[in-house]
């Protein structure tokens, strides 16, 4: 699916890495390098993120209307979802590395992340980087903001339509996978504001995305 495909390119872009600072203490990075492991980390935990909002679309019409589930998310709507999911991705994310560019660095570069996050690196420039930090802010609330406002309210309207039904004690199980949404979307959020108490949960972020979604996605198929 592709939301697994995602997962493996955002594991693959942080994890070898991340493994080799905490087991033989490799530490050190090209610039360029961090870069391009900052762009896609970020670039598909944003293409994650749209994907996730799709799947409770999806689960909002199945449930509220399913009648009209086949009409409403035909094959044709599903894959324009997906080049939205794509395209806000990379056009987001590509100023990024650009304006990193642009920064001028302190002698002291050492990142409190196991790999190149994005506020870790625009902290250790002694140039202006209010564009960057601008930039930042703006990604973080267009795709985590605005993500869980549209899951939080899909999954609303879901408990509204099902605490209707009688008996609906065994339809809330579909939603027993919202606990895990919010503690990888908290960890997501902890990569733009990534203050000192939620390094540890930014850094196992990537790593953790790849173990509860495939559980999260066999529960709502295993209680659907």
């Amino acid at each position: 699916s592709m939301l697994a495909a995602i997962d493996l390119v955002l594991a693959s872009s942080t994890a070898p890495k991340a493994l080799a600072v905490l087991l033989v203490h490799a530490r050190e990075i090209g610039y360029t390098i961090c870069l391009i492991q900052m762009f896609f980390m970020h670039a598909f935990s944003s293409m994650e993120s749209g994907v996730l909002v799709a799947m409770a679309l999806d689960r909002y019409v199945a449930i509220c209307h399913l009648l009209h589930h086949s009409t409403i998310l035909h094959p044709g709507v599903i894959g324009c979802i997906g080049m939205v999911v794509l395209v806000r991705g990379l056009l987001l994310l590509i100023p990024f590395p650009i304006l990193l560019r642009k920064l001028i660095f302190c002698q002291a570069t050492v990142i409190g992340h196991a790999y190149c996050e994005h506020m870790a690196v625009v902290k250790l420039a002694c140039s202006e980087t209010t564009a960057n930090r601008a930039h930042g802010l703006t990604v973080a609330l267009l795709v985590v903001g605005l993500d869980v406002l549209a899951i939080g309210l899909s999954y609303a309207h879901i408990l509204q339509a099902v605490l209707k039904v009688p008996g609906s004690e065994a339809l809330l199980r579909p939603l027993a996978h919202a606990d895990l949404m919010f503690v990888l979307f908290s960890s997501s959020m902890s990569l733009e504001f990534s203050p000192s108490s939620l390094t540890a949960l930014a850094t196992i972020y990537p790593i953790m995305s790849m173990f509860f979604w495939p559980h999260c996605i066999s529960s709502c198929h295993l209680h659907s």
